[in-house]
């Protein structure tokens, strides 16, 4: 499985579910395995790296997870089931920009405005950025989510395309939805759902005003339009019983696991 982790949709929660349910060292990157420096960030973004991973320790993998493009599943042989979370572009800007305030020193005195309007933030991170997680291409030579790319009619009908062939799509505001269709459908979690812990969530009172929401929203607007679609076919999923999570049961042959410990799921690979 391929987690396409996208900053600030509840991705660190998922990993934390994650880790619930597969042992440390059977998703990468693994502490101590995958990296034993202090350069943890690099192994999660860097698409060099993700393509080095070694045979061998594929073979061990049931996850991988990161803050990947689609285009990153080109990277690993086999086939490959693939996992995302979007969220409503405003809501995901606006805790992006709290996260920076109160995680990155050079910005704790800055306004989320000036964090906001900072070119190396805007073009990395905000700027239609789920889109570009969809629509980056194996041709465009980028290392990472991070590095720009235009984002116009062909690519936002490349994104879309690419949404619609994920095995298991969520969306940030019915997270739990996601769980429930995860534990019922693919047998994780067969004790009961983890409580929804939310990791990484700003707790300050940072207050954003209106007029930076709608100019949110004018500049996000391939993400507007991609978030709308997400919903679209997260609903029909369902209304037609055929969830992420239970697509990717089916693709499995109906097998269910009770847990780790015992009988596992078919590998998600």
């Amino acid at each position: 499985m391929l987690f396409l982790h996208v900053m600030k949709t509840a991705g660190t929660t998922f990993m934390w579910h994650l880790r619930t349910q597969f042992a440390p060292e059977e998703i990468y990157p693994c502490k101590g395995v995958d990296w034993t420096g202090v350069d943890e960030l690099g192994m999660y973004v860097d698409l060099r790296r993700l393509g080095a991973i070694p045979s061998d320790r594929l073979d061990r993998l049931r996850v991988i997870a990161g803050h990947f493009p689609f285009a990153a599943r080109d990277l690993v042989p086999g086939e490959l089931r693939t996992v995302t979370i979007l969220r409503e572009p405003v809501a995901r800007t606006v805790s992006l920009l709290k996260h920076f305030k109160r995680l990155h020193p050079p910005s704790r005195d800055r306004s989320l405005l000036q964090i906001y309007e900072d070119p190396d933030r805007f073009t990395g991170f905000i700027e239609n950025h789920q889109t570009r997680v969809m629509a980056i291409e194996s041709g465009d030579g980028v290392r990472s989510v991070r590095d720009p790319i235009v984002i116009d009619e062909r690519r936002f009908e490349v994104a879309v395309a690419n949404l619609r062939s994920i095995d298991v799509l969520g969306v940030t505001e019915r997270y739990d939805e996601m769980l429930a269709e995860l534990r019922t459908r693919f047998g994780w979690w067969s004790e009961g759902t983890p409580p929804v812990l939310r990791a990484n969530a700003a707790a300050e009172d940072w207050e954003v005003d209106d007029d930076l929401r709608a100019r949110i929203a004018v500049d996000n607007s391939w993400d507007v339009a991609l978030y709308a679609e997400a919903v679209e076919i997260a609903g029909a999923r369902d209304r037609q019983g055929e969830g992420g999570a239970g697509a990717l049961l089916e693709s499995a042959g109906g097998q269910a696991a009770s847990n780790r410990s015992t009988s596992s799921p078919e590998r998600p690979r």
